[in-house]
């Protein structure tokens, strides 16, 4: 047996260390989006471990992906068909070493830059129940309504109306 291989358990270790650092990266990801998701109840303390995952992500991914990039490499050898998982490892790190740095909010909650309206006895697809934000703009002549169900998720509404730029948020 060649010295230069690492025994089974010591393989095992640093399999199960590579797997952990790519699902903690993974968590690092995932938890901040399901914490502050629309509709959902949140309390101030998960939005703030929300922020501080967010907050910490990036360096700790970057470090997790280097981490397991330094465990394939001792890995690598010997590895025989085992090289696909290291690789499939591998490419998770470092993708989502990058994709913590990517606001995800930003692409998920996008202002809505062009709304169409229509009348009220068009609008099939607001119920008589929901809530909608009204805009009395111009003042007297009907304005506009955006339904809370739909800005919900981008949460801002640029429009024009009389040539003005006006913003509506939720």
């Amino acid at each position: 047996m060649n010295s230069r291989l690492l025994s089974k358990p010591a393989r095992r270790w640093l399999w199960l260390l590579a797997g952990l650092l790519v699902v903690l990266s993974l968590a690092a990801l995932v938890v901040p989006l399901f914490i502050l998701r629309p509709f959902s109840a949140q309390t101030p303390e998960s939005v703030g471990i929300a922020y501080a995952i967010l907050h910490a992500a990036p360096w700790g991914c970057a470090a997790a992906a280097l981490a397991v990039l330094f465990l394939e490499a001792r890995l690598w050898r010997g590895a025989g068909w085992s090289r696909v998982g290291l690789v499939v490892l591998g490419v998770l790190a470092v993708g989502v070493a990058g994709l913590v740095r990517v606001n995800l909010f930003e692409k998920i909650f996008a202002p809505i830059s062009d709304p169409v309206f229509a009348r009220v006895s068009e609008a099939s697809w607001v119920a008589p129940h929901d809530l909608v934000l009204a805009l009395d703009e111009p003042p007297g002549q009907g304005g506009h309504c955006f339904p809370v169900r739909q800005i919900a998720y981008h949460h801002v509404v640029n429009l024009e109306v009389d040539g003005r730029p006006l913003v509506a948020t939720y």
